[in-house]
């Protein structure tokens, strides 16, 4: 896939759609891109990852063995997190087609957050709110169970 078309994934994302687009074609260009085919793991349960996936074409699977699998389509972005920090993703993700991956190492990152400032701070702010907005559901879900 050639770098406009990442760029323009990327552009589309939440987790990325508010960068300029310089720093846009930097990670189009620099991160890794993987192809699968269905079945191939993109990663283990509690495989320690410092990277973050993004997904530009086809679609894979969290597996679940709780519940449904979750899909995750062209366009989502899996384990932004570990770009902050050394993380455990819980579940393995495995392709559900023939597709393409672009990696994001948290080396790159680091490379990116020592020239734009600004970027690492963006991750921590948008992770703060997300877990606000979790926890502000869970309490409002509490209460509808009282009721």
């Amino acid at each position: 896939m050639n770098i406009t078309k990442i760029v323009e994934i990327l552009k589309n994302t939440q987790t990325f759609g508010s960068f300029g687009p310089n720093i846009l074609n930097i990670i189009a260009f620099s991160g890794e891109k993987i192809n699968f085919s269905t079945g191939d793991l993109l990663t283990t349960s509690d495989e320690k990852i410092s990277k973050c996936i993004v997904v530009i074409k086809g679609r894979v699977f969290i597996q679940n063995k709780d519940r449904d699998n979750i899909e995750i389509i062209e366009g989502s972005v899996i384990g932004e997190r570990a770009l902050l920090s050394e993380t455990v993703i819980k579940k393995s993700i495995i392709a559900g087609s023939k597709g393409q991956a672009l990696l994001i190492s948290k080396d790159l990152f680091d490379g990116l957050a020592a020239q734009f400032p600004e970027i690492p701070e963006y991750f921590k702010n948008k992770i703060k709110n997300e877990l606000n907005n979790n926890i502000h559901e869970l309490k409002e879900f509490e209460k509808t169970l009282k009721n």
